[in-house]
């Protein structure tokens, strides 16, 4: 609604490019290089390995606000990579907001999670502005975990940009004369096992 400049940044290490928005109008992307590695076979050499990395990932993090007057942060798919935004708050490194948007293998992971793994998970979520779940079911998952964020998760349906597909259509669509009348359930998601 021209409210904010939405920019991606790329946590994964590959590489610079551009993502098209709903909108079909490119982001801004850069990239960051991934923010830290977590091992959860070895939780507490990862601890010290981060708190060595540590203050060149928050300050390289920091960096990239202020280059850019970034007001929000808001991950997707929540890792324990992401942890590191906590201290940026805590210390001051960052004054803007952060969302954390949560899909499903995240927070199943949190929950299957143990020892310092799971209060780093609890200390992250606590720690954001507001916690999104793409559904009421993996809300409900959410607050199972962290029942004390109850007022700051909200549930946000994962949407469509209808009146740009059908800005596309040159011709009505029709459906084949087999299904014509039937009751029809549409699923869109990847085309692979785990979605069913």
């Amino acid at each position: 609604a021209g409210e904010i400049e939405p920019m991606a940044i790329e946590v994964s290490g590959m590489g610079e490019g551009t993502t098209p928005s709903l909108a079909g109008q490119p982001w801004p992307s850069i990239c960051s290089g991934p923010i830290d590695s977590w091992n959860p076979h070895s939780p507490w050499r990862s601890l010290v390995v981060s708190c060595i990395k540590g203050p060149v990932v928050l300050f390289k993090l920091r960096a990239i606000c202020r280059r850019y007057s970034i007001r929000v942060l808001n991950p997707h798919f929540i890792g324990m990579e992401y942890w590191p935004l906590l201290p940026l708050r805590k210390l001051g490194l960052f004054r803007g907001k952060l969302i954390l948007s949560l899909h499903g293998s995240d927070i199943r992971e949190m929950i299957q999670s143990r020892g310092l793994q799971r209060r780093l998970f609890k200390m992250l979520l606590r720690g954001a502005d507001a916690l999104v779940a793409c559904s009421e079911g993996l809300r409900e998952e959410i607050l199972g975990f962290v029942p004390e964020c109850a007022s700051r998760t909200v549930t946000i349906h994962n949407g469509i940009a209808a009146a740009a597909f059908l800005a596309l259509a040159t011709d009505p669509f029709r459906l084949p004369a087999r299904l014509d009348g039937r009751q029809i359930v549409l699923n869109i998601g990847a085309f692979e096992y785990r979605k069913g």
